[in-house]
């Protein structure tokens, strides 16, 4: 869950020009480090039905050719932290 926060707190602001470095969302290594820590999480937690589907629906919709085939969006990132905000949440309950 660390890793969770950690991730979640790097910036949402999305630079004029493409970046290689910085802790920046719009950047596709903060998406795979959270594909990292939910590889780890379901392997943690005993996760609910609910919890299970959000995480294959964020891993569909953000793991795939297209998605880092093209540049990383404002809503991207907001749909992210939101569900980011989620699973935080959801796994403070099972500690």
């Amino acid at each position: 869950m660390k890793l969770l926060e950690d991730e979640k707190s790097w910036s949402d602001e999305i630079p004029d020009e493409i970046i290689h470095e910085g802790e920046y969302k719009v950047r596709k290594n903060w998406w795979a480090a959270i594909q990292w820590s939910l590889a780890s999480v379901k392997q943690q937690f005993d996760l609910s039905g609910e919890t299970k589907d959000r995480i294959q629906s964020f891993e569909q919709k953000f793991y795939n050719v297209e998605f880092i085939s093209r540049p990383t969006t404002r809503a991207d990132t907001d749909e992210a932290n939101e569900f980011l905000d989620y699973l935080i949440e959801e796994l403070k309950k099972e500690n």
